[in-house]
């Protein structure tokens, strides 16, 4: 992975708290770089809908629920288009608790 950064943690401490059909950042664009997802893990204050998207591409199918994680592999679990932003859509306004563990390439 050459030109990759090491592994950074962000806190998703009540980041998200967004209408519906709303995409919130979770990791701003970097340019020219890949967001690569290596671990995450959230609470919602309810159970809603949610999906992972590279700016505003899918990059999972829609899910619900309150709870989410993904934990450490060997392999990344997604990665966002170079340049763009990974972002959470909530499917309605919801408070998200959490942590994110990530690179770029």
């Amino acid at each position: 992975m050459s030109g990759a950064t090491p592994v950074q943690a962000k806190s998703l401490l009540e980041a998200v708290v967004s209408g519906a059909a709303t995409s919130n950042e979770l990791v701003a664009a970097v340019a020219g770089k890949k967001i690569v997802v290596h671990r995450i893990f959230f609470t919602l204050a309810s159970s809603t809908t949610f999906q992972f998207k590279s700016a505003a591409t899918a990059l999972t199918g829609a899910m619900t629920g309150t709870e989410f994680k993904l934990d450490m592999s060997e392999y990344p679990w997604m990665k966002t288009a170079a340049g763009e932003a990974l972002n959470l859509a909530l499917g309605a306004e919801e408070q998200c608790s959490g942590r994110i563990y990530y690179s770029t390439e």
